[in-house]
């Protein structure tokens, strides 16, 4: 049995062939962006999956192949000739052919593809799709995992150290022999048990190495835990411990395709972890924990099938697809987490053929790849090229003969030369890459920008359209506008170079005048309102007469804020949104910010995202958490929010009277706290 990955390009009736000795050795595919890197990636794995009992996992940090279970229509309409002569040619080879729509279907569906995103919907399983979010559960880390994590901050401090192994012993002790307690072997039950140890709440009988530490120390530990826990996104550390409110994590997942049966969710013949959306440093976490297991299970496997006797060798090869992978294993790094996903990626190279472990490193940058991972690769094909640095490098380190190094810059989409094992050892072939048959993401831009353009109006002259937009955006909301966030919206909606001397009358207020709106008023007293006479009631001020004290409270709190305060009734109806919002999905901050402002406009409350995004760093500044055992409503989150306020103000040394903070902090939790307290100027 062959894998058909092309045709040769000087004779496109002779298939390219790859056969399974070929195939077990590490590939290295180089290719400029938009020289059909991705596609043939797919093609592999398409290959791999379609003929053999491999499994593919697939590091994806630009999100190609987050649908990769999915045939593309597309393709199979605009390459309908191409697929046709493929499916030809190799049933003339005496090869199964899986270039017909019909017959790809029926191989691809039987295989299982697991996707795993952070923030992605966890959904049950669909046929043979499984879509998770992607977590890393931090008792499933190895101990060397966890010791890398936890010392990155304190291998040149004695007591940090000490602090941060003596929370870390108790949590994992209580949380095997006091079950009760419920502590989990996590970082947030390890900030609670540093918590104890800085109340002096644990006896150090235990921990004589930590006696000598004060509560400053443990502040310290406080805030490397506190530190960990928010750099990276993926973490699981809800604390409760009933087995069906914790979702399998990213280890769960690789166990599951070596130690589960096909029967079980976590099984897998393709893993995808689709990182796109992810910060650089969960992409890299996820690349350690996913690394690391499968070495781990590659080695176990082996073990077990050396030392059974008899027994029928079941294991099956696994194909490890980094794409972008001189971002993971680059040659010098300064990043200590980089550093070790480039160790693992060595390690595989080097001895992970003997437990049954094959890369495949897509790379548009060869020359900033780890030089000791090139070598290891046997397999290699180049596509198109356009930097003589990169043209040089595959003539000289990959070994590209002079005369197809000089075809590279010229090369079609597609058109690639392969080297090494998989043609022969001595051989370079020529080839065009047969069409990936799934959806694959990459490419660039459609066509369709080719076109002629529609006329795009001239906003500026539009007085009336600008009229119409702003009648309709007043008669919507059910309370009059804030006049900052009303400025905003236009400046959304129009443009801030549009809006940069609003149309021509200078000020914002001179201009809503000129379009003579009918009813349009304004509320002068600060923060200031736009509203409609007819649709609104005129605000009512929130403040009594030392409007000009407060008005200087509000500026003296946002100088010393590194976020912005809204108005009262924008604040309340983005505290209800947010409690809404999360929960009915997991807290991711772009889509999330994006989903409350849409929630907001929904109840006719018209808010920017810049003050979402505001409010949203206030109460993450005073360190609530958005985990499913964490309560969400609109009280808790203003009261975090109001925390975050008044220990700005506290930091700077700013005295306001008592009388003064209950009406700001009236106004910055948008009412929702102060109608439960007594205010301290009412004598009571």
């Amino acid at each position: 049995m062959m894998l058909v990955v092309g045709t040769q390009t000087n004779d496109q009736k002779k298939l390219i062939k790859i056969d399974y000795s070929g195939l077990l050795h590490h590939t290295l595919i180089v290719g400029q962006s938009g020289g059909g890197k991705s596609f043939f990636v797919a093609r592999l794995v398409e290959e791999i999956l379609l003929r053999t009992r491999a499994r593919v996992l697939v590091i994806d940090p630009n999100g190609d192949f987050r649908q990769i279970s999915k045939p593309s229509s597309t393709v199979w309409n605009n390459f309908e000739e191409t697929f046709q002569k493929l499916a030809k040619q190799t049933v003339s080879d005496t090869l199964p052919s899986f270039d017909s729509h019909d017959d790809f279907l029926e191989g691809w569906q039987k295989r299982r593809f697991t996707y795993l995103a952070p923030g992605r919907e966890r959904k049950p399983p669909q046929d043979r799709d499984v879509s998770n979010s992607l977590f890393v559960h931090w008792d499933t880390l190895d101990e060397e995992q966890r010791v890398f994590l936890l010392a990155a901050n304190a291998q040149e401090n004695p007591k940090l150290f000490m602090g941060l192994k003596a929370v870390t012993d108790n949590a994992k002790w209580v949380s095997q022999n006091q079950p009760t307690i419920n502590v989990d072997y996590n970082l947030r039950g390890m900030q609670h048990v540093c918590e104890q140890f800085y109340q002096s709440d644990i006896n150090l009988n235990r921990y004589n190495y930590a006696k000598l530490l004060k509560q400053e120390d443990w502040s310290a530990v406080r805030a490397t835990l506190e530190d960990l826990r928010t750099r990276f996104t993926i973490w699981w550390s809800a604390s409760t411990r009933t087995s069906s409110s914790r979702p399998p994590g990213l280890a769960d997942f690789i166990d599951g395709a070596f130690r589960n049966s096909k029967i079980s969710a976590k099984f897998w013949d393709a893993l995808v972890l689709s990182l796109d959306a992810s910060s650089p440093a969960d992409t890299l976490l996820s690349a350690d924990v996913a690394l690391s297991r499968c070495w781990q299970n590659a080695k176990q496997s082996w073990r077990e099938a050396a030392d059974s006797t008899g027994t029928q060798d079941l294991r099956v090869p696994t194909f490890i697809v980094v794409d972008e992978a001189h971002n993971f294993a680059p040659e010098k790094t300064s990043d200590a987490l980089r550093r070790r996903v480039t160790d693992r990626l060595l390690q595989i190279a080097s001895e992970g053929r003997k437990y049954g472990l094959y890369l495949i490193l897509a790379t548009q940058r060869p020359t900033k790849l780890h030089r000791e991972l090139v070598p290891e690769c046997e397999n290699a094909c180049v596509l198109r090229l356009q930097s003589k640095v990169e043209t040089e490098f595959a003539s000289n380190v990959l070994g590209l003969s002079p005369t197809e190094a000089a075809q590279v810059p010229g090369f079609t989409l597609g058109q690639g030369v392969f080297i090494g094992r998989w043609v022969g050892g001595t051989n370079q072939l020529n080839t065009k890459i047969a069409p990936a048959r799934i959806n694959v993401g990459g490419g660039g831009l459609s066509d369709k920008w080719r076109t002629a353009p529609e006329l795009t109006p001239n906003i500026s002259e539009s007085k009336e359209s600008n009229a119409d937009f702003i009648l309709s955006l007043l008669s919507k909301s059910v309370y009059p506008i804030v006049f900052p966030s009303f400025a905003k919206i236009l400046q959304d909606e129009f443009g801030r170079d549009e809006c940069s001397d609003w149309f021509g009358k200078i000020t914002l207020k001179k201009y809503l005048m000129s379009l003579q709106i009918e009813g349009l008023s304004f509320s002068n007293k600060p923060p200031g309102h736009v509203y409609l006479k007819s649709v609104h009631v005129a605000p009512s001020d929130d403040l009594d007469d030392k409007d000009d004290e407060m008005t200087a409270i509000l500026h003296l709190t946002e100088s010393f804020l590194d976020f912005s305060i809204g108005d009262k009734i924008s604040n309340k109806a983005i505290f209800e949104a947010l409690s809404a919002e999360i929960a009915d999905n997991p807290f991711n901050l772009t889509d999330t910010s994006k989903n409350v402002r849409d929630r907001c406009v929904k109840n006719s409350v018209s808010v920017s995202r810049s003050l979402v995004n505001s409010i949203l760093k206030g109460i993450h500044f005073s360190g609530h958490s958005y985990e499913s055992d964490v309560d969400q409503s609109p009280e808790v989150l203003s009261e975090a929010f109001v925390r975050s306020v008044f220990f700005s103000l506290e930091k700077v040394g700013a005295i306001i009277d008592p009388s003064s903070q209950a009406k700001l902090k009236d106004v910055i939790s948008g009412g929702l706290l102060i109608k439960n307290e007594k205010d301290p100027s009412d004598g009571s």
